[in-house]
């Protein structure tokens, strides 16, 4: 059994992975859009801006402007996908 220039003693002690070559898994790919929409707090609920932030809120009362500083929980329907989109998060 001659492989590649490795004596047979040496190829007993080769490890049965660098004899075949197997290729590992794809790694998943984070979806970038949902990763800038949400963020995982530290213990894992995940966080949204509340909407209608960016413009035309001159006209709106103070307690509108007060409530949509904050972040929010994201829905409970949701959370299983934007989990799928942020795999390594």
């Amino acid at each position: 059994m001659r492989m590649r220039g490795i004596s047979p003693s040496e190829a007993g002690r080769i490890s049965i992975y660098s004899r075949i070559s197997i290729t590992p898994m794809p790694k998943i790919k984070t979806h970038k859009a949902t990763v800038k929409r949400f963020t995982i707090t530290k213990t894992k609920k995940i966080k949204r801006r509340k909407a209608g932030q960016n413009h035309f809120n001159a006209r709106e009362s103070g307690a509108t402007t007060r409530r949509k500083r904050g972040d929010v929980d994201a829905h409970k329907s949701n959370i299983k996908a934007i989990k799928k989109l942020m795999p390594y998060s």
